[in-house]
C-alpha cells in the first residue's frame, strides 16, 4: 500500500518546495526569476531565510537544486509532496461528486 500512496503523492505533486538558505531575498528572487513562483520567505536570523516557492513549469529536485544554488548559499531543500487529505480533495474539487472520488481514491488503494 505504501507504494500505492507514494505513487498517488507522485502524481498529485504541486511543484512546492522548501528552502533553508543564507544570502539575501534579492538573490533569491533574481534566482526564482520566471521558473518559479516565490510563496512566502521570511527570515530566521541575519542573512539566514526560510522560502517557501512553487516550481511553473514541473521542474524535479535536482533542476531546482541547480537553479538556485549558484545564487544562493543552500542549507536545506524539500519538496513537499502533498498529503493523501490533499490529493483527496484534489479529486473532490475537480468537478466529480463526493463519491465519486471517494470510491476512485479507495479502488487506487486497493489495487
Amino acid at each position: 500500500i505504501h507504494e500505492k500512496v507514494t505513487s498517488l503523492k507522485e502524481k498529485y505533486r504541486t511543484g512546492d518546495f522548501k528552502l533553508r538558505f543564507k544570502g539575501n531575498q534579492i538573490a533569491l528572487a533574481n534566482a526564482l526569476w520566471t521558473s518559479f513562483e516565490l510563496l512566502e520567505c521570511r527570515e530566521l536570523n541575519q542573512g539566514q531565510f526560510e522560502a517557501r516557492i512553487r516550481s511553473r513549469g514541473g521542474q524535479k529536485f535536482n533542476d531546482v537544486f541547480n537553479e538556485l544554488s549558484g545564487a544562493i548559499a543552500l542549507e536545506a531543500m524539500e519538496e513537499q509532496l502533498p498529503t493523501m487529505q490533499d490529493v483527496f480533495l484534489k479529486l473532490v474539487t475537480n468537478e466529480k461528486s463526493w463519491f465519486i472520488a471517494l470510491r476512485e481514491l479507495n479502488e487506487r488503494l486497493s489495487n
